[in-house]
C-alpha cells in the first residue's frame, strides 16, 4: 500500500461519521468477494509531480476515487456524503504524509447492474508532501 493510501485510509478511520456507517470496510482499489455493504473503495486515478526550474518542489497532486457503496441510494449517498466531510479541506498529517488540502470533485451516481448495488463515485484532488 503506498503512502497516500494509508493516509486516505487512516484519515477515513478517524471520522466516526464514516466508521459509524462501514466499520473497517474501507477497501483500495477492488471491493472483496461478497462484500458487507455498506462499504468504501477508494485508487489513485492519476498524480502530478509539481516541477520548478532546476528543483522538485516535493509538492504532489494526486486524484484519489473514492466510490460509496450500499444496496440503497439513500445510504450510498448518505455514506459518500460522510466521505466528503472528512476528506474536503482537510490539512494534516496522516500516516506520515502532510497533506496540503483536499479538493472534491462530484458526486456522480452509478446503479452497478452486475452486483445490484448503488455506487457514488467522488474524486478528491489531493496535495501532498512527497514523502
Amino acid at each position: 500500500m503506498t503512502a497516500l493510501n494509508e493516509a486516505i485510509y487512516g484519515r477515513l478511520q478517524a471520522v466516526s461519521g464514516v466508521t459509524n456507517l462501514v466499520g473497517t470496510r474501507v477497501y483500495p482499489v477492488v471491493l472483496p468477494q461478497d462484500p458487507v455493504y455498506p462499504a468504501v473503495r477508494y485508487q489513485q486515478t492519476a498524480g502530478e509531480r509539481t516541477q520548478a526550474m532546476g528543483s522538485n518542489t516535493g509538492l504532489v497532486n494526486t486524484t484519489v476515487q473514492i466510490d460509496s457503496y450500499s444496496e440503497s441510494y439513500e445510504e450510498a449517498r448518505e455514506v459518500a456524503e460522510e466521505v466528503r466531510a472528512a476528506l474536503q479541506r482537510f490539512q494534516g498529517t496522516v500516516a506520515g504524509v502532510e497533506i496540503e488540502s483536499v479538493f472534491v470533485n462530484g458526486p456522480l451516481d452509478v446503479f452497478e447492474d452486475q452486483i445490484k448495488k448503488f455506487r457514488v463515485q467522488q474524486d478528491f484532488t489531493v496535495w501532498h508532501r512527497e514523502s
